[in-house]
């Protein structure tokens, strides 16, 4: 090849990888935005100052501060708000930094500064260290990888202290532009909390005269889950795992015996879907073991499952409820009056303006025929095991109706209401309520069968519970019973 076509083809390469560069450069600064836009819509509490872009073609940096509390007035962020600074440094594609192909990858960490409140820094201090590093596709999807490095925070307040310890936290986040597309997995190997402080008057120790203490600990918590934004802002279609092997829960104390609680092998579950404008959410969780000592005998679990659903859930009622609480904090920091010397104190003036249309979100949620059940709810108890469920649902609501208040809007709840639940319990857990007296206990289970409150079905009691049109009824008879009318006198 001669030179000339050689120099000709370096020009028109280095000619595409400008133009690329600068492509990618004012797309991403042009995402960046739009993505702190869509955040301050969505949080009301959230809004970014002092955002700032600087560099060249082919590298540059954001910074800027966050600012958590009540709206900003006038363009001016709220005084009383907490102040967090970032700074991301970002390398433009099509090869960032040369590590990766890509519109951008960005390396985002927290910057503590003067400007930040004394006691807020100390808390932020051990999270400082967080990296998070994001590769920013040209389809507008994104992926990052956060990493905590193991930590500890030591907070007091007065004579309380607080501590929080954990090991290195892992996590990958990979998401569409617009977010409706959200993939996470996580892991934290180990998390610890602890709380002491006095009960009544000075402590002399955090487990001394006056002095209480409580202490949490987890053992390798994971999480997964993937969904899309289908359903709303908010509400999104998709699942979710998570599991904890081990949690341990300990309180003591002056006034009360001490009390552990030991979990093994923790794991939950969900999934939700959209049906045309209704949510359908499906949980679930299983528990290995639960063991509970401390205070008398003690009691251990075995073996729990629960299964259970929330149906018909009117979709857009929900979403309305959520940024109508979210809006409420916008209207109530106006009822306090951030720019007034004397704010108002009417308490119920903040609580009707931070519910402000929640109630007529609620209503229209309630008239389309909401359902909640715990399917299975089963677990070993003294070797023999227990099985409950239960279904509400309120179906048929005259909401308007029921607006108007009275004794009627009872009336109409109750025809409105539908509930369903059934037990079957080994006879032998009674014997744990009888302090181990076996004769006790059958006596017990006798005289829950004679008054109707149970049936007998060999070793276990079982029960039905039904309402429905405003009757009550336990194992088929109207409950509690209706007295007899007398006679007539003759």
């Amino acid at each position: 090849m001669k030179p000339s076509r050689i120099a000709i083809a370096i020009i028109v390469l280095a000619g595409g990888w400008l133009a690329a560069t600068a492509y990618t450069k004012h797309s991403v600064d042009q995402a960046y935005r739009a993505q702190i836009e869509q955040l301050e819509k969505q949080l009301p509490m959230l809004h970014v100052s002092d955002l700032k872009q600087q560099g060249g073609m082919f590298s540059g940096s954001t910074s800027g501060v966050v600012h958590i509390g009540c709206p900003p007035v006038g363009g001016k962020p709220d005084p009383k708000s907490w102040a967090i600074a970032f700074e991301d440094h970002i390398q433009y594609g099509p090869f960032p930094g040369f590590s990766s192909f890509g519109a951008a990858s960005v390396d985002s960490h927290l910057a503590l500064t003067d400007a930040t409140p004394a006691d807020l820094r100390a808390v932020l201090a051990p999270l400082a260290p967080a990296k998070i590093h994001t590769v920013y596709g040209y389809g507008g999807g994104a992926n990052a990888t956060v990493l905590l490095p193991a930590g500890e925070l030591n907070y007091a307040a007065g004579e309380a202290k607080f501590a929080l310890r954990w090991a290195e936290l892992r996590a990958q986040i990979a998401a569409t532009r617009d977010n409706t597309q959200l993939q996470y997995d996580w892991a934290l190997p180990e998390l610890a909390f602890s709380a002491s402080g006095p009960v009544n008057g000075p402590t002399t120790g955090a487990e001394g005269a006056g002095g209480m203490m409580m202490k949490v600990s987890i053992k390798n918590l994971v999480a997964q889950g993937e969904s899309t934004g289908r359903a709303g802002a908010w509400l999104r279609e998709g699942k979710e795992t998570s599991s904890i092997e081990r949690m341990e829960f300990s309180t003591t104390g002056p006034q009360a015996p001490p009390m552990n609680f030991i979990y093994d092998h923790l794991a939950a579950h969900t999934a939700s879907h959209l049906n045309q404008d209704f949510f359908d959410v499906d949980f679930g969780y299983t528990l290995a073991g639960m063991e509970v000592s401390g205070a008398g005998p003690g009691a251990k679990v075995a073996n729990l499952t629960l299964d259970g659903k929330a149906q018909h859930l009117h979709a857009p009622s929900l979403e309305k409820m959520i940024t109508s609480l979210l809006s409420g904090v916008d209207r109530q920091c106006a009822l306090l009056g951030r720019d007034k010397a004397e704010p108002p104190q009417d308490p119920r003036a903040q609580v009707a303006a931070l519910f402000q249309g929640v109630d007529e979100a609620a209503k229209v949620l309630v008239a389309h025929d909401p359902a909640f059940s715990i399917d299975k709810l089963a677990f070993d108890f003294g070797g023999k095991r227990g099985e409950m469920s239960v279904k509400a649902q309120l179906k048929g609501l005259d909401v308007a109706a029921m607006s108007q208040g009275g004794p009627q809007a009872a009336q109409l709840m109750a025809q409105a209401a539908q509930v369903e639940a059934r037990a079957r319990i080994p006879v032998q857990w009674l014997a744990s309520m009888a302090g181990g007296d076996a004769e006790r206990s059958k006596a017990m289970a006798d005289g829950f069968v004679a008054q109707g409150f149970a049936k007998r079905d060999g070793e276990n009691l079982t029960a039905e519970f039904t309402f429905a049109q405003g009757v009550s009824k336990l194992n088929g008879a109207v409950f509690p019973p209706r007295p007899a009318q007398a006679s007539a006198p003759q």
